[in-house]
């Protein structure tokens, strides 16, 4: 099928362009934004041949993982067709094992992964929350815990809490967890997003965490959040929650999330801290 669009890596040169493209859609997109911003080398753009104009993005992140912005509603039937066939090619020739983005740009990538073989381990449905501090609670004291900002040297404390949160959050069967993935994840968590945990004041142990897992040019995502068992329905996560908006207002930035369609306690949590839905996401994972 002859087609009007096509698929190529995005020039250095050309940063500034997609940023402006996707700015005001970037609460749907954090994480590509960020790696936009960085000049990533594995950053793809759909364009119209005939224009130069940018429609779509996608990203490699860790070679298996792709970041996609597809606006599905912008297009024709047609359009989808003609998208379908180049997409198609570029997915026959990248080993994607998970796709992360905006709800309905998910489920087109997916279809097209299906459609050339690749099986489907899971799909993790969330919901895309925003806040835009008009509500932003005081802090305050406790007397049990104390919260702090963390640097890699606190990568031994944090060890336990992110284990935690890749077997109960993200892994699934076939994505085995082990020492070595967790403090891959951990230490790339601390030296380059922000990462705020609380620590009992007796012993100075970690129990629970937040943190961002996207800087975009106007919003830092948030991801991570996790309390150890034996410390939940104590506010703890919460306080944690308002230490890290502080720090994302103070950075002139809204805070986007996403959370599980089924995971109530979290959505109560993030209302809570008057975040509101703006949107749908989705995580899947497909087998390598």
């Amino acid at each position: 099928m002859k087609t009007n669009f096509c698929l190529r890596l995005l020039r250095s040169d050309e940063a500034d362009k997609a940023v402006h493209f996707l700015e005001d859609k970037e609460r749907e997109c954090t994480a590509l934004m960020e790696q936009i911003i960085q000049n990533a080398e594995n950053v793809f753009v759909i364009e119209k041949d005939d224009e130069n104009k940018f429609c779509a993005f996608f990203c490699l992140k860790n070679v298996t993982t792709l970041l996609h912005y597809i606006p599905v509603k912008d297009f024709s039937a047609e359009q989808m067709q003609e998208l379908k066939c180049i997409v198609k090619n570029f997915l026959s020739e990248h080993k994607v094992a998970c796709v992360y983005g905006e709800y309905e740009g998910s489920v087109f990538v997916n279809s097209v992964l299906e459609e050339i073989g690749k099986k489907k381990i899971r799909d993790n449905e969330y919901i895309l929350m925003e806040n835009d501090f008009s509500a932003l609670e005081e802090i305050g004291e406790r007397e049990d815990v104390y919260v702090r900002k963390c640097s890699i040297e606190d990568a031994q404390k944090l060890f336990e809490l992110e284990t935690g949160y890749q077997i109960e959050e993200v892994q699934v069967v076939e994505h085995k967890d082990n020492e070595k993935i967790v403090n891959f994840i951990l230490n790339r968590s601390l030296t380059t997003q922000n990462v705020f945990a609380a620590f009992l004041k007796n012993s100075d142990e970690a129990v629970s965490k937040a943190a961002t897992n996207g800087i975009g040019k106007n919003c830092m995502q948030i991801g991570g959040v996790y309390c150890k068992r034996d410390f939940r329905s104590k506010g703890i996560t919460k306080f944690v929650m308002k230490h890290l908006l502080s720090f994302i207002k103070q950075n002139e930035k809204k805070a986007v999330l996403f959370v599980k369609v089924m995971n109530e306690s979290a959505r109560k949590l993030y209302e809570s801290l008057k975040f509101v839905p703006c949107g749908k996401y989705m995580i899947s994972y497909f087998e390598k």
